[in-house]
């Protein structure tokens, strides 16, 4: 399953649009899995995210998803950027502004490595040979 991450879509309209979206790109480039679904409370703010991400799409690598509030606030993630608590998620980041955003980036790659690290595989030992007389647990 590839993980959701939901942002609100505002932030990409802000002061720090830009500087968001590079942040983004970073982190997907590092993590790989995961989805991106932007929130917005009106189709006003729609139309302007869509039109922000569509003249980025040299930069578009990244799984998006836009919707409504309405339409995705009951839906699973694994990563929640919003001011509700109580909504269907795994992790909540609790600030919608930009700082919140960038502290969701952050959270995915010290998830992912987290992840990574723990599977790493072992290293094949050579299993030491005990059948020599000296490790005789039967000998009387």
């Amino acid at each position: 399953m590839i993980n959701t991450v939901r942002v609100p879509g505002n932030v990409l309209l802000g002061k720090y649009g830009s500087a968001i979206w590079d942040i983004m790109i970073e982190t997907v480039k590092t993590t790989k899995d995961f989805i991106i679904c932007f929130y917005c409370s009106d189709s006003k703010e729609l139309k302007s995210v869509t039109k922000y991400l569509s003249e980025n799409t040299a930069k578009l690598i990244i799984r998006t998803d836009i919707k409504l509030w309405e339409n995705c606030k009951d839906e699973r993630v694994f990563l929640d950027v919003t001011e509700e608590k109580f909504t269907n998620h795994r992790f909540h980041i609790g600030d919608v502004s930009a700082d919140g955003v960038v502290k969701a980036m952050s959270f995915m790659r010290h998830h992912n490595t987290f992840v990574r690290d723990a599977v790493k595989p072992t290293q094949n030992k050579r299993q030491k040979r005990n059948d020599s007389p000296e490790y005789d647990t039967n000998k009387n």
